[in-house]
């Protein structure tokens, strides 16, 4: 029973550790493309999309991100992973709180949109003069962060079978030992 428990502790411990790490590069994949400069300067473009989703996605590709999303103060997405998305409003998709970050506040949650559940963060993007024209949403998805964990199953279980084995052999060696006294 402790040896499960044990088990157990170790496998939430360990999912809560990825979330935090996946919350943090998901913030700072946002921070550094809501900063990059070809991004803002493309939202008085003619056709921001032609620019941003480009870019968005050679980031989105290097980092390992699940998506990044850009979209104007309407929620008008300009970059998005599935191209049918791009020129759609954010705005109506359920768990997709954006008034918070329109008002210049930044998000890190585990939300559901478009593509599934995922640990997203959320910072608004910023003109030449500081006004908030848009956000940038960047995450990875609940799916990939199971895979992970899955791939982390050996090192947390190994302690444990070695506890239990070593507990098992302690035991028949004391019932033999008690066993040979009575």
């Amino acid at each position: 029973v402790v040896v499960i428990c044990g088990f157990i502790v170790s496998v939430l411990r360990a999912r809560h550790n990825l979330d935090q790490q996946a919350a943090q590069k998901s913030l700072a994949i946002a921070h550094t493309v809501a900063a990059t400069p070809a991004i803002t300067d493309a939202f008085s473009a003619a056709h921001p999309a032609r620019v941003i989703d480009p870019l968005a996605e050679r980031i989105r590709r290097s980092t390992g991100a699940a998506f990044i999303v850009i979209a104007n103060r309407r929620g008008i997405r300009y970059s998005h992973p599935d191209p049918k998305e791009i020129g759609k409003s954010l705005l109506h998709d359920p768990g997709e709180p954006v008034t918070a970050v329109l008002a210049g506040q930044t998000q890190v949650a585990v939300q559901t949109g478009s593509l599934g559940r995922s640990m997203r963060a959320k910072v608004p993007l910023r003109d030449a003069r500081g006004r908030v024209v848009g956000l940038v949403s960047v995450g990875v998805l609940e799916t990939t962060l199971g895979d992970e964990i899955v791939d982390e199953l050996p090192s947390i279980m190994f302690p444990s079978l070695l506890v239990l084995a070593l507990g098992t052999i302690g035991v028949l060696l004391i019932a033999r030992r008690v066993g040979r006294q009575t």
